[in-house]
């Protein structure tokens, strides 16, 4: 239904259609332009405390009590006035953290986590059967880190990701432990 109406709509008329389109991918040079032009004249540094908000929000909230400081994406929401959220991607999270330095941390480290995951996936993975399906997952999950890269997202976004992976590696880490006792 829904999704048969909203293709009739981009055929019906292209032009909408495609501004739709450009508009959910124009984001990153959205939020990159309004990080450069408030960050930290607006919106101080964030010195990279999003990586140590990020686990609060995996904390239920109920039972803690504690409602966690905003992320980078909300206070990047927040300032193009925004309703929804307007997620903080690599360059963006760089420039909330530590302005031009933390673009350049931030895209050392990405490439670094990048480059491990995937020797990770090519040595312990390989291409077939149901672990290169895993492999295939966590390097899509790799690429979405650049759009998505609020560490809460990332943690959250991830997280049957990493449980998925702890499952299936659980006997191996079990088999390591006992050999080293």
């Amino acid at each position: 239904g829904a999704v048969v109406s909203q293709w009739r709509w981009i055929q019906d008329d292209f032009t909408s259609g495609l501004q739709s389109v450009l508009l959910e991918f124009s984001f990153p040079f959205v939020s990159t332009g309004n990080a450069t032009v408030n960050v930290p004249l607006v919106s101080p540094f964030r010195y990279f405390s999003d990586v140590v908000i990020a686990p609060l929000y995996l904390a239920p909230q109920r039972l803690t009590g504690m409602t966690p400081p905003p992320t980078v994406s909300s206070v990047n929401t927040e300032l193009l006035h925004a309703i929804g959220t307007i997620p903080s991607d690599l360059v963006t999270f760089g420039w909330y953290s530590l302005g031009l330095l933390g673009v350049v941390v931030c895209a050392v480290s990405y490439g670094g986590i990048a480059s491990i995951i995937d020797g990770w996936v090519r040595r312990r993975m390989g291409p077939n059967g149901p672990l290169g399906a895993l492999g295939v997952a966590w390097m899509l999950f790799t690429a979405f880190c650049v759009m998505y890269a609020d560490p809460q997202m990332v943690l959250e976004g991830g997280f049957y990701l990493y449980v998925a992976t702890a499952v299936v590696f659980m006997p191996t880490l079990g088999s390591l432990a006992r050999g080293r006792q």
